[in-house]
Parts: structure tokens; sequence; C-alpha cells
């Protein structure tokens, strides 16, 4: 069995998420659960953790500031805006997550020349509003910095309806669509107070 070299076989970097209880119900098909490339995967164990965690409402803003951020020159970026570690790939080990980041050693030069400026950074929204992924954040990097963004609620709810019509993935009336998704959202948290 070929393992990476911080011991842990290639095969559970690939666990099958349609297998895992707690994703019932969500698109695993999209890039938030695409994996990064092999041999970012390989050298995970000498790659930076971020300085810096954007999260915050969703339509909030927190793509804009990720995307204003990310145009400094001593900010570096995750090679995904959302990697989502914390919250949906929690099961991976902490290489896949560096997996997404610079090259410690690069990170270590890059301060040295720029008198300990550079930092890097990632923007996971959905951290804010699951406690558990908090907790795990909280843990894994205890000297993170966080981003808040926060939005008037009705003015966001009313700001996703609307992009969701344009995008033709809505089709009911305002207050159907905010009535349904209070009610998956009550089972989604159930869930998640089941599941610890």
């Amino acid at each position: 069995m070929t393992c990476l070299p911080s011991g842990v076989p290639i095969s559970d970097y690939f666990i099958p998420h349609h297998c895992s209880e707690r994703l019932r119900g969500i698109d695993r098909t999209g890039p938030m659960f695409s994996h990064p490339p092999f041999w970012r995967l390989w050298s995970g164990r000498w790659r930076a953790l971020p300085d810096l965690v954007i999260i915050g409402a969703q339509a909030g803003g927190t793509t804009s500031l990720y995307s204003y951020l990310g145009q400094h020159p001593l900010i570096f970026r995750a090679k995904r805006r959302e990697v989502h570690y914390f919250d949906f790939r929690d099961d991976l080990p902490l290489d896949w997550y560096r997996a997404f980041f610079p090259l410690d050693l690069s990170m270590k030069l890059c301060r040295v020349v720029r008198s300990n400026q550079a930092i890097t950074m990632e923007s996971s929204p959905t951290y804010l509003v699951l406690p558990a992924a908090l907790r795990r954040l909280a843990l894994t990097l205890p000297q993170v910095r966080l981003i808040v963004l926060l939005r008037d609620p009705v003015h966001r709810t009313y700001s996703q309806y609307h992009k969701s019509v344009r995008r033709k993935v809505e089709s009911r009336s305002f207050e159907e669509a905010v009535e349904f998704d209070r009610r998956r959202a009550d089972e989604v948290w159930a869930r998640r107070r089941h599941d610890g």
C-alpha cells in the first residue's frame, strides 16, 4: 500500500463521502468535494496552515473580501476559496487541509524578507453557523485570526432568493421559499445536534 510522507495510506484521502451519514442529502459533486492534486497531498506535511480564516453569512461579502485581500502581495490564499475542512471534510487528515496552502519553507523565507508580515488565508463561511466546525477550528488552529462578516438577515435572505431565481434554481414565491428553507434548516439542525 502506498503511503504519503505522513504515513497515511493514500486511500484514506479518498473516502467515499456518499457513505457518510453526516452528508446525507448534500450534493457531493461540486468543487467543495474535490481533492487537491496528488503532489500537493504528498507535500502536505511541509505546507503552512492559515493565519487568517474568513467566516460569515451567505451573501455577506466573504467572496469579495477574500478577493480584495488576496490582491495584496503579502497575503497568500488557499488554492480553493472554500476548503470546508472543519465542517464537511474533517474526516480527512490535516495534511489534506495543508495541501491547499503554500509550502511552509516559502512562507518562512517570505516572512524573513518581508519582516514577518506575510500571511496565509482561507474563507469557508459555513464555519460560522456550525458550532462543531468552530470547535474543531479552534482546537486545530488556536492562533488563527478570524474575520467574521455579518449582514442584515432580512436583506441577506431577500438577496439570496433573487440570486436563486436568476439562476433558475428557485421557482416558488418568496414566502414559500422561506417556509421551505425554515423546515429544511430545522431538519438539518436536528440531525447536527444528534451527530454532535
